[in-house]
């Protein structure tokens, strides 16, 4: 018996049922593809037509609000210091950068003391807003756990805060040649 070379590979035509079954798979997947596109295009057009612009919510209202829901919830009655005056410190915020355009939420509590300095608040008001975010920043960050009456006392500060700087239907901000925000009440 001899050895012989190995043969080597034959010339078939190609044959196009062979790629028959692929090609109607992909333009069958392509056709569904096509129509979800067009469906979900439609859908968001439409959705965006149909879109309502309702009125936005004055900053007091908001909080208001806000304050209510976490006094309800009854956080530091059952000891959640932590979790309350995180909250209480962000409502305060929320309405520092709706009512005055204070961008609070970004900055830490001795940037927003500094801008409360360039508000026209009474020095009571100003005072009270530092005393808590001061306590806010111990009771977040020190774990500090405050007086049996402090919690409320500081709902009670920033409510009346809210409730005494709110904006006034009619009223309008003036800016002097120094720069100074002032609020008058037009009749």
């Amino acid at each position: 018996e001899s050895i012989h070379d190995i043969k080597g590979p034959m010339d078939t035509p190609v044959m196009l049922e062979e790629f028959g079954g692929y090609v109607l798979y992909s333009l069958f997947g392509l056709a569904v593809l096509a129509s979800l596109i067009y469906m979900f295009t439609r859908l968001r057009r439409k959705a965006r037509e149909e879109k309502i612009e309702l009125p936005k919510e004055p900053a007091h209202v908001i909080a208001i609000r806000e304050l209510e829901e976490l006094h309800n919830r009854k956080l530091w009655q059952n000891h959640k210091y932590k979790e309350y005056y995180t909250r209480l410190s962000d409502i305060l915020r929320e309405y520092l950068s709706g009512r005055y355009g204070v961008s609070a939420m970004e900055m830490t509590s001795d940037e927003i003391i500094e801008a409360l300095k360039e508000l026209t608040l009474s020095d009571k008001q100003r005072g009270d807003m530092t005393e808590l975010l001061r306590e806010s920043d111990l009771v977040k960050f020190a774990k500090h756990i405050p007086d049996e009456d402090s919690p409320e006392s500081s709902y009670y500060k920033v409510y009346y805060f809210v409730e005494e700087s709110k904006e006034v239907e009619g009223e309008f901000a003036v800016i002097d040649s120094e720069g100074v925000t002032n609020d008058l009440d037009i009749e």
